[in-house]
């Protein structure tokens, strides 16, 4: 399954992250959410020019994908990028989480919103591809300095 799903992490990581020596991982992750979240399966991706570095997505699989076998098909993909109030290091709903807490860097937090729509979306077959939520620690996709137009 990894082998089809390899090209989308690639382009995750090459798009997001543009450091070198990165690996990607199976993550735990904690429910933080009141649904089931188990069908976006958990990753964490580390190192690169930061050995220190880390952070977690989640990636949903289109309805019967089979990557075991060999098709024509391609898939869209849709990458949501979570609100300042879903970060890693936590947010106005949970609260703000101390060093060495296990949901300090949760990788539940980015699908509170509309993770569950695309997930009932795939499974009634409405949406025929892949969904990544990213989970950004830092609470924000773009530099202060860009959001301040300087």
């Amino acid at each position: 399954m990894m082998k089809k799903v390899l090209p989308i992490i690639v382009f995750f990581v090459l798009f997001i992250h543009k450091s070198i020596s990165q690996s990607i991982v199976q993550a735990p992750y904690y429910p933080m959410v009141d649904w089931d979240t188990s069908p976006y399966r958990s990753f964490k991706l580390t190192g690169g020019a930061n050995p220190n570095y880390n952070t977690t997505f989640r990636l949903l699989w289109p309805k019967n994908y089979d990557s075991t076998m060999v098709s024509n098909l391609n898939y869209p993909l849709v990458i949501m990028l979570h609100g300042g109030g879903e970060s890693a290091l936590g947010n106005a709903r949970f609260g703000t989480y101390p060093n060495g807490d296990p949901r300090r860097y949760n990788n539940d937090h980015q699908l509170l919103f509309h993770g569950h729509e695309y997930l009932k979306a795939v499974n009634e077959g409405v949406w025929p591809g892949f969904v990544l939520f990213p989970q950004n620690i830092y609470g924000s996709w773009v530099s202060a300095d860009w959001m301040l137009g300087d």
